[in-house]
């Protein structure tokens, strides 16, 4: 770095360097509205961009892309200006999409090698200060200013760090939109539009036996294996019948091929944005429409926030809240419940924005609502939540079911009931004692926070929970230390890589099942014969059982967990506990049928 640049670095403050950096942020962040978004919104509205396949090809990209194809063609001949000769398509008009992800994306990725280079100056500067050192009285003012600098360039450093952890931390999205002109891109929709208008077509949404016609926007997201995790309607047909209907079609497929390393690009979920036209004369018809997804830091969580069906206030309301919610069979299974037990009892799904589902669910309770479950990833915030918690929802300092009493009442009661249905699950259903044996836990979230209170109660022999970041292990370890001693539990913090061997029982708590990854352990943790249960269940599970049987473990997903601690639930809400042995039936049977 030139000496004059050095001299001009040294000499700014702290609040000086926090004010350029904090600039560089916001120009990246008010990037994404240097257009009216009206405007904006007309521009793509209805402009959808087909795909389509060509037999010819070309090397250079066309200047202003009317399809997205397996290859470019530039396109040529004397078609008039209405007209696109190199595609079988009918005429439609020109419109220019612009090119504003991309132009977000490379601005996001020169701020972040620029915030690297300025995190690398800082070290480089606090390397070369000198180390603290008794002075002479003369040098005294030299040393305070040392120190000073020092305090400064340390807290800026640490602020940096932080800021990059957390943009680490954050999944990382691709948005596969009219602007991509990759062929991978095109070949990968063609096939998921083919699959989806074949099911569609098959599938036509009907209601009281009419048949249901209208158009819509859906945002579709994939992982890398394929799974759809979730799908949202962002723009209506103006018929929630039909807006269900299509969303469901979707949901149903389930798997997709896994998304190609060149179209998910590093990423980790893919959201593909299609216009969906049910018609009289070619069932459904699928296109791909310029996302309203803008930045790349939007999530699922911004769809509205509401019950997936229309609901009867003559009854009592409840739904399991969480994002995603989707895959949720908790609506089926407190269904059966109540018509087990005669109670006038409505649940849905309530899906909540990742960032206010605290006002999504007082919100919901506003509306007349008695309680709810609550999923990931929000188990901690219910806790928070409530003005009253049970002694279970205590110690696990985290609630997935809450109970809207009125403030006369004492306010709302948080309880947690996962430990309890888990632990009924393998002892009952399972027919596997736990006491006396070795049980690991992987995962130091809020699933395994509300099981190791019963597990330790269960009077195993030893408990180890081993989490990515050893530390949150060691802080659950920490609060569940006096009860372990109580029962003469043996437990254990542990990093993923050095969890232990041999154990009776393993029970994944995190969420590798949900996103598609690989088990999180080795299979040296299982002795011959273990109990393997992940907390997931169906297809999401599905990994983890196969890795359990292949090294000669049984194992078994989370649906009967999922059964129990409902009717734990059920047991707060209604004063009665169901028999779910015939509801663990009736579910294991939709699980495990063919194309479920």
């Amino acid at each position: 770095m030139p000496p004059r640049l050095i001299a001009l670095w040294k000499s700014l403050s702290l609040l000086q360097v926090c004010l350029g950096v904090s600039a560089l942020l916001h120009i990246g962040l008010f990037s994404f509205r240097l257009v009216d978004p009206e405007g904006f919104q007309r521009t793509f509205e209805n402009t959808p961009l087909e795909v389509i396949l060509v037999n010819a090809g070309s090397e250079a990209k066309p200047d202003q892309a009317q399809a997205l194809a397996q290859q470019n063609l530039a396109g040529g001949g004397e078609a008039s200006t209405n007209v696109r000769a190199t595609s079988p398509l009918p005429p439609s008009p020109d419109n220019e999409v612009g090119d504003a992800l991309a132009q977000t994306a490379r601005m996001i990725e020169q701020m972040q090698a620029e915030q690297q280079q300025l995190l690398t100056q800082v070290r480089q500067e606090l390397a070369a200060l000198p180390p603290p050192q008794p002075r002479a009285p003369t040098d005294a003012q030299q040393a305070q200013a040392e120190e000073e600098r020092r305090r400064q360039l340390t807290k800026l450093l640490a602020e940096l760090e932080k800021r990059i952890r957390e943009e680490n931390a954050k999944p990382k999205k691709r948005y596969l939109s009219p602007a991509a002109l990759k062929s991978a891109d095109a070949l990968y929709y063609s096939a998921f539009r083919t699959r989806v208008e074949r099911a569609g077509t098959e599938h036509f949404p009907s209601a009281n036996g009419q048949k249901l016609y209208g158009e819509l926007v859906m945002e579709v997201w994939v992982n890398r294996q394929g799974k759809i995790v979730e799908a949202i309607v962002t723009r209506s047909s103006g018929n929630k019948a039909l807006d269900k209907r299509a969303r469901g079609i979707v949901m149903a497929m389930g798997q997709f091929d896994p998304v190609p390393p060149e179209v998910s690009a590093g990423h980790d979920l893919l959201l593909i944005s299609s216009r969906f036209r049910f018609t009289r004369d070619a069932g459904l018809e699928a296109t791909t429409v310029q996302s309203d997804t803008r930045a790349p830091a939007r999530t699922m969580s911004t769809a509205d926030s509401t019950l997936d069906r229309a609901v009867d206030h003559r009854v009592d309301r409840y739904a399991v809240a969480g994002n995603p919610v989707a895959h949720s069979r908790s609506p089926h299974i407190h269904s059966l419940f109540a018509q087990q037990t005669g109670q006038a009892v409505d649940y849905g799904r309530l899906l909540c924005p990742l960032d206010a589902f605290a006002a999504t669910v007082q919100a919901f309770a506003a509306d007349g609502a008695r309680g709810c479950n609550v999923t990931v990833p929000f188990k901690f915030e219910a806790f928070a939540l409530a003005a009253r918690r049970t002694a279970r929802a205590e110690l696990a300092q985290a609630a997935n079911v809450l109970r809207f009493d009125a403030d006369a009442h004492g306010g709302w009661l948080a309880d947690n009931t996962d430990g309890i249905g888990l632990v009924r699950d393998i002892t009952v259903n399972a027919g596997v004692p736990l006491a006396g044996r070795r049980v690991l836990l992987i995962g130091a979230g809020g699933a395994s926070a509300g099981v190791m209170g019963p597990f330790i109660e269960a009077d195993c022999a030893e408990l180890v929970v081993a989490n990515r970041t050893v530390a949150k292990a060691e802080a659950l370890v920490a609060r569940h230390a006096d009860i372990a001693r109580q029962h003469g539990v043996r437990l254990h913090a542990r990093s993923l890589q050095d969890a232990g061997e041999a154990f009776d029982v393993v029970v994944n708590g995190t969420a590798t099942s949900l996103s598609g990854e690989g088990v999180p352990v080795g299979p040296q943790v299982l002795r011959a014969g273990a109990l393997a249960l992940d907390m997931m269940y169906g297809p999401a599970a599905q990994g983890f059982l196969d890795w359990a049987r292949a090294h000669g473990a049984t194992g078994r997903d989370g649906l009967g967990m999922l059964v129990e601690q409902a009717a734990e639930s059920f047991l707060l809400w209604r004063g009665v506990r169901p028999d779910t042995a015939p509801v663990l039936r009736e579910l294991r049977a939709l699980v495990d049928a063919p194309g479920a």
